[in-house]
């Protein structure tokens, strides 16, 4: 009887034992997690470099003389005027308005010269002879080729007082103008009474003879 019972017992104490025991779950492994790896910022764009844009010259430069010209009608300067006009005119040859003022100043200027010509050989007449040179050199200042006001300059008026002036390296007309008469549009002066041809290089070492004038004489036209 009691053989019989041996196999139960033992089979009722595995059952009670596996029923004591606790069960325990196991988790599956955490999934290792990786740092995604640092964005490297996209580089800046760089602007392209627009390459800088040269001023057309013959835009520019005829504005600016036409400019220059317009001042120099009011301010009544007529010989930069004329000279700012040739050079619109030298841009472009078919400037209307430039082609009428050279026009307008070239009458305008030879009429001034000959007025002062002629109020020149009355002075001259009357022996006045300081007052005949003044005229004489507002002629010039109007027309620098006004043929007879040379000649009574050159030929006719008396010696009056004269500056002996030796050239030296660099010398222009205009800065001898400048230094002498204090005035570097009476250049022309320079050129008549040196024999001196405009636009020529001076040589150094060159004695010239220029007539002492007063800051009266030859008006600003």
């Amino acid at each position: 009887m009691l053989l019989r019972l041996y196999p139960l017992v033992f089979i009722l104490l595995f059952l009670i034992g596996c029923a004591v025991q606790p069960v325990t779950r196991r988790e599956p492994p955490p999934t290792p997690v990786h740092p995604e790896p640092a964005l490297t910022p996209a580089p800046a764009l760089t602007p392209a470099l627009t390459p800088a844009v040269k001023e057309d010259p013959f835009r520019v430069f005829p504005q600016k003389y036409r400019q220059q010209a317009l001042e120099y009608e009011r301010s009544q300067e007529p010989r930069k005027a004329l000279f700012s006009w040739k050079v619109v005119r030298s841009f472009i040859p078919d400037d209307r308005e430039a082609l009428e003022r050279i026009a307008a100043l070239e009458e305008w200027m030879r009429g001034e010269a000959e007025r002062h010509f002629q109020r020149g050989l009355d002075y001259f007449q009357g022996k006045s002879i300081h007052e005949a040179q003044k005229e004489f050199l507002n002629a010039l200042a109007y027309n620098p080729d006004h043929a007879a006001a040379l000649d009574y300059l050159k030929n006719r008026i008396p010696e009056l007082d004269y500056i002996l002036y030796e050239t030296r390296e660099g010398d222009t007309l205009r800065n001898i103008a400048k230094e002498i008469y204090q005035d570097p549009e009476k250049d022309f002066l320079v050129a008549f009474f040196g024999d001196l041809e405009s636009g020529v290089a001076l040589r150094p070492g060159k004695v010239i003879k220029l007539p002492v004038i007063g800051p009266e004489v030859v008006a600003k036209p």
